[in-house]
């Protein structure tokens, strides 16, 4: 709409715009048709229910785990299991995280057990430690080889995890997933 009017002989136009015009060009929006309702409360039933589903799992696993952390405390309540799962430790660490390689060349020492590979670390730590200081390096061989090979545990530890890992990841790839 145009409108014309003068005042002291200065024309002025004014235009009447719509607030769309202003804004600029605008996507409108489609209105859901009233059918599609039935659809909407279907779909979102089926999303309420997978939920459920995963909430009846996830509270499943807390269960578990809850009752592995009780029983873990139980276990080493008593000093005699206690004893018994150090000692199961022990053996796990000297069979799966040390090598054959290692193990003999610790038995050609006189070491035949991880306390008695902790003693000797501890003598040459001591060694270490005190005047005149020497390197590992000038350790004598039981010594040198305790502290080298006691060094090194965080790292075997971990390659022994890592391995047991990916074979039971290759043992789920074997099985397609079913384990």
């Amino acid at each position: 709409m145009l409108r014309h009017s003068s005042s002291l002989g200065l024309r002025i136009y004014k235009i009447a715009v719509t607030h769309r015009s202003i804004l600029g060009p605008f996507r409108g929006y489609r209105r859901l048709r009233a059918s599609t309702g039935s659809t909407a409360d279907a779909r979102d039933a089926a999303l309420i229910k997978k939920l459920e589903s995963q909430l009846a799992e996830l509270k499943k696993t807390i269960k578990e785990e809850e009752e592995d952390a009780h029983k873990f405390l139980e276990r080493h309540a008593s000093g005699e299991q206690a004893k018994a799962d150090k000692q199961n430790q022990y053996v796990w660490f000297w069979e799966k995280a040390l090598s054959d390689d290692d193990r003999k060349k610790l038995a050609s020492l006189n070491i035949k057990s991880l306390d008695d590979l902790q003693a000797a670390y501890h003598e040459a730590d001591v060694a270490m430690t005190t005047p005149p200081f020497p390197k590992s390096e000038k350790l004598d061989p039981r010594l040198r080889i305790a502290h080298n090979l006691h060094m090194r545990i965080p790292e075997k530890i971990a390659a022994a995890r890592r391995q047991s890992t990916l074979s039971r990841l290759n043992l789920k790839r074997f099985w397609g997933g079913m384990i």
